[in-house]
């Protein structure tokens, strides 16, 4: 079967995150195994079919180990981005933005095991003749993790984060670990936002907590509801590990 040629996009994985709350405070949480295999082999498995540059937000100090990973699935057009300390997603995805020079960018976080079952090629080929910056993949589902809030039929770009004192919801749409932009006008955002205007902010800042002031900004959104909750799952505790390993729900 032949596909549409996606020689304008990069694959982005920020997986810089170090592995704490799983109980390994010095190694990098994407390379956890799950099933056998990296969680950043789940996280990318639906893109690298069809993507043949990836980008990786790594610490320094674990190249070599990511180094393996990439020698071993043979992905050799593979660079990274160096991120020195955690300091939040946003500030990840503007490292990995400097090193990309594609006009189409597909952001999977490193440790999204649910990404696995992104309908791919569906979602690829909205880019084609798209007049939106930024394709945001969302599904509803139980008790999400995160949340965009719901106005009446209208699903806003207004995020709640439950770890952070947010309304626990019995249902709710999420977002679903991978997005899909255009480059230049994201990374001008967060260069702003982030470097240029970066004292408002603090630390560690969440990429998906400046979606309501990017849209604000002129940067346009095209929400895509897909239908499989499974695809929001991620894995941030030794006991969501044990749990997923526990369920058949991702194949091998």
């Amino acid at each position: 079967m032949s596909y549409p040629n996606f020689e304008n996009m990069t694959l982005l994985v920020p997986a810089a995150g170090l592995g704490t709350r799983m109980g390994l405070a010095s190694s990098p949480k994407a390379l956890i195994l799950f099933q056998g295999r990296e969680l950043i082999s789940w996280a990318t498995q639906a893109f690298v079919e069809f993507l043949s540059r990836m980008v990786i937000v790594v610490r320094k100090e674990h190249e070599p180990a990511f180094e393996s990973y990439i020698k071993k699935n043979n992905q050799s057009t593979t660079k990274f981005a160096y991120q020195s300390k955690p300091s939040g997603t946003a500030y990840a995805v503007m490292t990995g933005l400097k090193q990309i020079d594609s006009e189409w960018v597909v952001l999977v976080w490193g440790d999204h095991v649910g990404a696995s079952l992104a309908p791919a090629i569906e979602l690829l080929t909205k880019t084609e003749g798209c007049d939106a910056d930024f394709i945001l993949p969302i599904v509803y589902r139980d008790k999400p993790y995160v949340y965009f809030i719901n106005e009446g039929t209208r699903i806003s770009l207004e995020f709640r984060e439950t770890k952070h004192g947010a309304q626990v919801k019995d249902f709710g749409y999420s977002d679903c670990g991978f997005f899909i932009f255009k480059n230049k006008p994201v990374l001008n955002y967060l260069l702003t936002k982030l470097q240029h205007e970066g004292s408002e902010f603090p630390d560690e800042v969440n990429f998906l907590s400046l979606f309501a002031q990017m849209e604000k900004s002129g940067i346009v959104f095209e929400k895509v509801v897909l239908k499989d909750p499974r695809i929001s799952i991620g894995i941030n505790s030794p006991e969501e590990l044990q749990i997923l390993k526990q369920k058949v729900i991702f194949g091998h």
